[in-house]
């Protein structure tokens, strides 16, 4: 896998937020062609959604978009995703009702793995288990847990973190965020042992992800994007000067961040190299996530934001959804793009949301 409700559109910015028209509006311009008898509608069939054979997977077609669909709804403050096989993962990270959950990403019945979580932030499925890290009120007793997909009862692999955060998995070991003033980046093994200090004196700590060799992570008090070996070693800046980076993802060759104070998606090579900003004037970008071909990210302007995609090599902005109540985390698979809306403070209105992937 590449760690609030509205409409999606089509409407086009050149890189940024600019202005456009009203997704689901009346000035939602699609060419959704003269669609054909083999096709149906491509303005509103759901099977074949502006292009032939274009599936909406369970979501309603307007104007030949798919629209996006709720896979869970009066969550209380949902801030991370993941998805593993046909299911969506997320944590609710209420200091009091904090809890991790799975629903099936075609639609279903919302169960919840683990319950009475202090404060959850962050959380990857490998190999049949559930990874998360609690923050616990940031009063330094974070911890980092385990609990099977299928459910059962909850491992802690590790207590006493300062506000561990962002947390990402490989076959061998579970990897975290302390966001802290002298934060570090942590590691330890699937199966439990020994924790291990990845890098040490790093002002806090956010966006974390990991390739076969490196980590990589952002860190808030330098304004920086760096890496480090993933056994420990020299720290490496790849991008200074920043605004607040947060959100990291990678491909192959490249680290991609979200800088929310910027408002800018930008990436640079994993070896390093030149700065390539994809998109500008976004409002408050957080969750980041890519794919072969494109950029995703939530966007939060006031209460509402929207969720929007970028070519990696760059290009136009498109807009995906719009109207989301302060949109997180995010990933994206083959067909869908997932994200989760914290919702209104207190409300317990947030929500999990998919979206068919646009041709």
């Amino acid at each position: 896998m590449r760690s609030l409700l509205g409409i999606a559109c089509v409407a086009v910015v050149a890189c940024g937020s600019g202005s456009s028209a009203e997704p689901g509006g009346s000035d939602a311009a699609v060419d959704a062609g003269a669609g054909g008898d083999a096709c149906g509608d491509t303005s509103s069939d759901p099977r074949s959604c502006g292009a032939c054979g274009h599936d909406c997977l369970g979501g309603a077609c307007s104007a030949g978009v798919c629209q996006p669909v709720v896979l869970a709804s009066m969550q209380d403050a949902p801030s991370d995703i993941a998805v593993a096989g046909t299911n969506a993962y997320w944590v609710n990270s209420s200091s009091t009702n904090g809890s991790v959950n799975v629903v099936p990403v075609a639609g279903g019945k919302v169960t919840t793995l683990a319950a009475k979580q202090s404060s959850p932030a962050s959380l990857a499925v490998l190999g049949g288990t559930v990874y998360w890290t609690n923050t616990n009120g940031g009063n330094g007793g974070g911890t980092v847990n385990t609990i099977p997909v299928s459910g059962g009862s909850v491992v802690t692999l590790a207590s006493g973190q300062g506000l561990p955060q962002r947390i990402a998995v490989d076959p061998a070991r579970v990897y975290w965020t302390n966001d802290v003033s002298i934060g570090t980046v942590m590691s330890e093994p699937l199966a439990g042992g020994a924790v291990a200090t990845l890098a040490s004196g790093q002002g806090y700590p956010v966006g974390l992800a990991v390739d076969v060799n490196q980590a990589y992570w952002a860190v808030d008090a330098t304004q920086a994007i760096v890496t480090a070996p993933l056994g420990g070693g020299a720290v490496t800046t790849l991008a200074s000067s920043l605004g607040h980076p947060e959100g990291v993802a990678l491909d192959a060759a490249n680290v991609y961040w979200t800088d929310a104070t910027a408002g800018t998606i930008n990436r640079v090579p994993k070896v390093g190299g030149a700065v390539v900003t994809l998109a500008t004037g976004e409002n408050t970008p957080t969750g980041i996530a890519v794919d072969g071909t494109s950029v995703y990210w939530t966007s939060t302007i006031s209460v509402f934001g929207s969720v929007r995609r970028v070519p990696v090599a760059g290009g136009a902005v498109v807009i995906l959804a719009t109207r989301q109540e302060l949109p997180r985390g995010i990933v994206v698979d083959d067909t869908s793009v997932y994200w989760v809306n914290v919702g209104l403070p207190s409300a317990g209105d947030g929500t999990v949301m998919r979206l068919a992937i646009p041709p």
